[in-house]
């Protein structure tokens, strides 16, 4: 990537690459990806309902974009700022304009059914303190 960028031959540069390449972050990203691609992937999924679901008004489209931020949430932590910012926004734009045809808060529903299960087994393994 140096030689692309131009950087391979200035000796201040030497440091920096032993520092990206002796990173402990640098060394965990590049070794446990898989979480994170497949929470990336749930996350790039329940957007793509989401919006979908919001502009034709479609609580089947809106209930499969809940359940794959759970999913993601169940696969990585770092799913979990989408969570809050699709809920919010579901909260703020669609639950309280009227366009959620009058149903309550109906994708919950799915978002609880996944993640229960995560927090059932969290706190028969470590228990609630």
């Amino acid at each position: 990537m140096l030689p692309a960028l131009g950087l391979a031959r200035r000796p201040r540069t030497l440091p920096l690459v032993a520092l990206f390449a002796f990173s402990p972050v640098v060394m965990e990203n590049a070794t446990y990806t898989w979480t994170k691609n497949l929470s990336a992937f749930f996350v790039v999924l329940a957007f793509c309902f989401y919006l979908a679901g919001w502009r034709k008004n479609d609580r089947v489209r809106m209930a499969a974009a809940f359940l794959a931020l759970s999913a993601g949430l169940l696969v990585h932590y770092s799913a979990g700022p989408y969570c809050l910012l699709l809920g919010l926004h579901y909260l703020l734009r669609v639950f309280w304009s009227g366009r959620a045809s009058g149903v309550s808060w109906p994708h919950c529903g799915s978002l609880r059914a996944v993640v229960t299960t995560w927090f059932a087994w969290s706190v028969a393994v470590y228990g609630r303190g």
